[in-house]
């Protein structure tokens, strides 16, 4: 039963990322918003909402390594499988505007994060922090928004009956990720401990693959439709609300302690996953299918050290 539960969970979060996706996706469509804004923004937003769901039920349920564990497992897995995946179907794009810049805004939150955890605690003051930098980073993309529907000459927004169904998928979206992420949890747990496997592992491995497979489903979407600014945005940005708005708003309502060994070896992976996107930015070259196999097999790697 704990097995059937535990999936269920899995199920409602991939079910409500889903309609997050779509929803989130129409309605920044129907404004003239860009692709790859959309990505970064909307899309990354909606597709965070699992992890946010799931990391504040496990703070708030005493396991803060869960909570943590499972931020730093998406984000290595947001680059790793989540580009990694589609880009053996279709080169993922990497010299676009704003990617560049968004990256380095990434890879400094995870620096943040990383100094933060010397600290042994995610205090409420850290959260604070965090979270303020997710409403700087928010403001930063509104005003690219602007600049993006100026230059593409976006169109007036559709009317009241555009946005129903969308909002409709939103509003479903945030009913049943609650109750996903409360099986995920409270299952995810009890499998750990009957296996005799710490909640750490569970939290990077297992319940961050879970969360992340909203994002998994919109890209491999993305990438049979052609769409891979929205890949590249989508990752990029999920990352960046994983730290500064999910970790800092979890932070703020219950602090975090921070095991040990999330610095001596998982924050620095996913640190590392973040500067792998650098050579191909700097370079203009799009992330393809060779790229695309090694990135997947360092995750494989990643897991296997976890395991043994």
């Amino acid at each position: 039963m704990i097995y059937l539960l535990f999936i269920g969970g899995l199920a409602l979060l991939l079910f409500g990322g889903d309609q997050l996706v779509r929803g989130g996706a129409h309605i920044a469509e129907a404004l003239g918003v860009p692709h790859i804004i959309i990505g970064l923004s909307v899309v990354a937003f909606a597709t965070s909402a699992p992890e946010l769901f799931t990391s504040l039920l496990a703070a708030l349920e005493g396991s803060g390594e869960i909570a943590i564990g499972n931020i730093v497992g998406s984000n290595i897995a947001n680059i790793l499988i989540v580009l990694g995946l589609p880009a053996l179907f279709c080169a993922v794009p990497s010299n676009r505007p704003m990617v560049l810049t968004n990256t380095n805004i990434m890879i400094s939150a995870s620096l943040l994060l990383v100094l933060m955890c010397l600290y042994g605690e995610i205090t409420r003051i850290f959260g604070a922090v965090l979270f303020a930098c997710a409403f700087g980073v928010i403001a930063y993309w509104i005003g690219a928004a602007r600049r993006g529907r100026i230059d593409d000459g976006g169109g007036a927004p559709a009317g009241g009956n555009g946005f129903l169904i969308p909002g409709m998928r939103v509003l479903v979206a945030v009913v049943v990720m609650p109750l996903g992420a409360y099986l995920l949890v409270e299952n995810g747990v009890a499998v750990a401990r009957h296996w005799g496997v710490s909640e750490a592992v569970i939290g990077v491995s297992l319940i961050a693959v879970g969360t992340s497979l909203p994002e998994i489903a919109a890209m491999s979407l993305a990438a049979m439709r052609k769409q891979m600014e929205l890949a590249i945005g989508n990752a990029i940005g999920s990352n960046i609300f994983n730290i500064f708005f999910v970790l800092g708003s979890v932070a703020l309502i219950q602090p975090i302690e921070v095991a040990p060994h999330f610095l001596r070896f998982d924050l620095w992976v996913m640190f590392a996953a973040s500067l792998a996107l650098l050579p191909f930015l700097l370079s203009r070259r799009d992330i393809g299918k060779t790229a695309g196999g090694a990135f997947l097999l360092c995750y494989a790697g990643f897991i296997f050290v976890l395991t043994v």
